[in-house]
């Protein structure tokens, strides 16, 4: 938002090609973002798994690329015209808030924690706290450039400093490092041309090009490859009706994964 103050004509002439062709990725991806003003375009430059421009090559049918943004733009653009407000911030939480909390982030709770036999609770989510949260002013919450102002003011008193003042750090399986080793009997079964081609939803040579790239490490394909991997793992079971071979992580325990991913942070 705050480069698109920038006067319009310098912005699109000037400063968005010669930010697009910098190294610096996060440089490169803002200027890439300005040029998309119609709302759901603009949320799913931040959101979508797969680059819009890829899904023509990618698809079987490239027709159903329009087909999916005309559903997509139908299902949030409720969403994202609610909140009166002049912050795309306030659209976006409020699209979050009715979609991924309750379809994606829930769900992953209950069904993780349910498989474990153990009760979990939300209780930032409770409706007071939700209306209060809604309520507040997009530049309150978002002072200085900090995602969790308002909760650390309400928290000062209760957790220590260096605590309420460390760097936010989440915690990310390393997915392309298991698609290479634990996982790739999984990509050489589902993304392989034949089963693919026998699918019937994607281009079997545009999906083998971005798992060569990705495997051989010329270029980063995770999220797709991922999402690619996920569907035809559902299509086996859910469609074809065949469940796919049982894989266990075991000998990459999660302490592997900290100790690999955050090697400062163990202990």
């Amino acid at each position: 938002e705050r480069y698109l103050r920038v006067p319009g004509l310098l912005r699109q002439t000037v400063l968005t090609p010669l930010l697009e062709r910098l190294p610096v990725d996060r440089l490169s991806k803002l200027a890439r973002k300005s040029r998309d003003t119609d709302v759901v375009r603009r949320y799913l430059t931040w959101k979508r798994m797969t680059d819009a421009d890829l899904l023509p090559a990618l698809l079987a049918d490239a027709q159903q690329a329009g087909q999916a943004d005309a559903a997509i733009s139908r299902a949030l653009r409720p969403f994202l015209d609610t909140p009166q407000s002049r912050h795309f911030g306030d659209r976006l939480a409020f699209t979050g808030l009715r979609s991924w909390l309750a379809e994606d982030s829930n769900m992953r709770v209950d069904k993780m924690t349910m498989r474990m036999s153990t009760e979990a609770r939300a209780p930032f989510e409770d409706h007071h706290l939700v209306e209060l949260a809604l309520a507040l002013p997009l530049d309150y919450k978002l002072r200085g450039g900090d995602f969790k102002t308002v909760l650390k003011d309400a928290v000062a008193d209760l957790v220590p400093d260096d605590i309420l003042r460390r760097p936010k750090w989440g915690f990310i399986p390393p997915l392309s490092d298991w698609l290479r080793t634990h996982l790739r009997p999984l990509v050489d079964q589902y993304l392989a041309p034949e089963y693919v081609a026998a699918a019937g939803f994607f281009q079997p040579q545009a999906v083998s090009r971005l798992v060569d790239e990705h495997l051989s490490k010329r270029a980063y394909h995770m999220t797709v490859l991922w999402t690619l991997l996920v569907f035809h793992l559902w299509h086996a079971l859910y469609i074809e009706d065949s469940a796919p071979p049982h894989f266990e992580l075991s000998d990459y325990t999660v302490s592997d994964i900290v100790s690999n991913h955050f090697p400062n942070r163990v202990g």
